[in-house]
């Protein structure tokens, strides 16, 4: 979803984020290897550290995609990023809120 949202043209000025520039595929490829690095982390001290980066991250990209709502006018473009960030905290914060189960 991260990666749609930059390939989506905003109706306002018919460009998308990917053709301003081409690092904008970058972007979803850093938060995917955030988080896959917070859900890898072995040590508890680590895995904290790493998931409130994450979460963190994913949830200031969400207040940055406002202005593609209000100066971009593009619905969709905002939809997808938001909803996206939000796949990747729900992604990160899901073992850490599940508990430990005993055998």
């Amino acid at each position: 979803m991260l990666l749609i949202s930059t390939l989506i043209t905003h109706p306002s000025d018919g460009l998308a984020f990917y053709d301003v520039t081409k690092l904008a595929l970058l972007e979803p490829v850093a938060t995917v290897a955030l988080a896959w690095l917070a859900l890898a982390a072995n040590q508890a001290r680590t895995r904290t550290w790493l998931t409130a980066a994450t979460a963190t991250y994913a949830l200031i990209k969400i207040v940055a995609t406002v202005p593609e709502l209000t100066e971009g006018g593009s619905l969709p473009a905002f939809l997808t990023a938001m909803f996206g960030n939000l796949l990747v905290v729900a992604g990160v914060l899901t073992p850490v809120l599940r508990p430990l189960s005993r055998p």
